[in-house]
């Protein structure tokens, strides 16, 4: 439904005075302010802008990953379908700012689970889940993508040609976010980070600019987005490096919770670097769900090779209680991968970073043990602790390919920590997010202990207070700021667009 405006009367009218009668009304003050901004926005960009009860407002809320982001109810949803829409949209706030403000949030695909990270309460959501086309170059060796796809779409463009980008391990990921938080990918030993891979992204500016930031022109900002998420603009396009890929061997393997240990010395044999496969790839999971307490490794190796040698610290410990593995492609493994965290759920993810150590995995498994018996009884609790390696080579690849803003050395292979939680019952919230915050205080103080430490928290697994730039380092921090201020003086990313981790 449209706000009763007709075209010719809207267009005559100037903000103030559209303040002026939404002052008249009963709406708190950033509401008119909003209110203004949506009722102008809609007669700038026609059909792309939503207000509830509608189809289209409705069904992008329902798109989100959690429940926290979903229950949010923006003034209205703005739903670009390219470039120029998003241009527009910053173009047509630039030019009413000195009379009225509405903070937005921009979302891609809406998989960061906290409340606020791409959704808003009373402002405007920019929702580009419509921008999800990708092609590719005349040579191939070029994906052009827009941010609002999932990974999905990305792949079953690609799998036909033989061809992958190091893109993400859950299918309904979107690209945008995933990208300009960094990215780990089944490639990771091989290509760094998917950041790392991204030869040029196209931006809109907070004045409705739009440039391309790439090696040779605005090289600042391609350094800036490759890990400082979403302080600089919109980005609206990715060009990604492609690379030659058919399929390859993974699935998921099940263990009974009596082989963690040994599951955790195989994870740790797997992560040091002179044993080193740059082709597998594994993620060990600790977690509770359903009444009791299991091991998991989404195990993968990237050419069609079934139970590799560099594996087998895996593959050997038996009895297995589910092994999904086969050859296949990576729509297959990344569609499966989602099937294990459906949507609509409360869910969030809280994250940290260790030196690799076996000792503190023993450690870090009994503080998980201890912080379940806190928790089991919350209704429909999954709890799941995952280790995920990020061996030094993964930082070579990525200083090899122009660097990153994530802060990393390559002098120490590191064990990225992901806490993933899900549950049904609000009345949970307030001490299920405690006990994991306190679970995570836990695990950092026992790292320190035994100086295995890291400052480094990967930003598309922290939750919100977890200040992921911040874990990026003093002098990666400080460029990032310069960058912000370069490209958009009026700090409107820093301050207008709220969601996020901001710099």
């Amino acid at each position: 439904m449209k706000n009763g405006f007709s075209l010719g009367w809207a267009l005559a009218i100037t903000p103030g005075l559209l303040l002026s009668l939404y002052a008249a009304s009963d709406l708190p003050i950033n509401s008119q302010a909003c209110a203004v901004q949506c009722t102008l926005l809609q007669y700038s960009i026609s059909d792309t802008v939503w207000y509830t009860g509608t189809a289209p407002y409705e069904e992008s809320l329902a798109s989100y990953f959690s429940s926290f982001e979903a229950e949010l109810r923006p003034r209205c949803i703005i739903r670009p379908k390219h470039t120029e829409h998003v241009a527009k949209v910053f173009r047509t706030i630039a030019s009413i700012s000195s009379w009225t403000s509405c903070q937005l949030a921009i979302r891609s695909g809406g998989h960061t689970p906290f409340a606020g990270s791409a959704n808003i309460n009373g402002g405007i959501t920019i929702d580009l889940s419509l921008m999800k086309e990708t092609t590719l170059s005349e040579d191939h060796r070029i994906a052009y993508i827009q941010p609002g796809a999932e990974w999905v779409d990305v792949y079953n463009r690609l799998v036909p040609e033989g061809l992958a980008v190091p893109g993400a391990r859950v299918a309904g990921v979107g690209v945008g976010g995933f990208t300009t938080g960094g990215g780990i990918s089944y490639f990771a030993p091989r290509f760094g980070f998917t950041c790392d891979s991204i030869i040029n992204y196209q931006v809109v500016l907070a004045n409705g600019t739009i440039i391309h930031a790439n090696a040779s022109a605005h090289a600042d900002l391609w350094w800036a987005l490759r890990g400082g998420s979403n302080n600089f603009g919109v980005v609206t396009r990715i060009d990604a490096q492609t690379f030659d890929q058919g399929e390859f061997w993974g699935g998921l393997l099940v263990w009974e919770e009596s082989k963690i240990p040994q599951l955790l010395e195989a994870y740790y044999d797997l992560n040091s670097s002179p044993n080193l496969d740059p082709y597998a790839q594994h993620v060990l999971s600790i977690g509770f769900q359903g009444g009791g307490v299991a091991a998991s490794n989404n195990i993968h190796y990237t050419k069609p090779q079934r139970n590799p040698p560099s594996l087998r610290g895996y593959t050997d410990i038996q009895p297995v209680l589910v092994n999904t593995t086969r050859i296949a492609n990576i729509s297959s493994f990344t569609t499966e991968q989602d099937s294990f965290s459906p949507k609509g759920l409360r869910q969030d993810f809280f994250t940290a970073t260790v030196v690799a150590d076996l000792k503190l995995y023993y450690e870090i498994q009994e503080l998980w043990n201890a912080s379940l018996a806190t928790v089991v009884n919350a209704t429909g609790l999954q709890y799941i602790l995952t280790l995920q390696p990020l061996p030094r080579v993964v930082m070579q690849e990525s200083a090899r390919r122009g660097g990153n803003a994530l802060g990393l050395d390559a002098s120490k292979d590191l064990t990225i920590l992901c806490l993933i939680a899900s549950w049904r019952n609000a009345n949970d919230d307030k001490w299920l997010l405690g006990a994991q915050r306190q679970l995570i205080d836990k695990i950092l103080a026992a790292a320190k202990r035994r100086d295995r430490s890291s400052r480094f928290k990967y930003l598309n697994y922290a939750f919100a207070g977890q200040d992921a730039i911040a874990g990026y380092g003093p002098q990666s921090q400080k460029r990032l700021r310069a960058v912000s201020s370069k490209y958009d003086p009026s700090g409107f990313f820093q301050k207008g667009v709220p969601g996020g981790f901001k710099l």
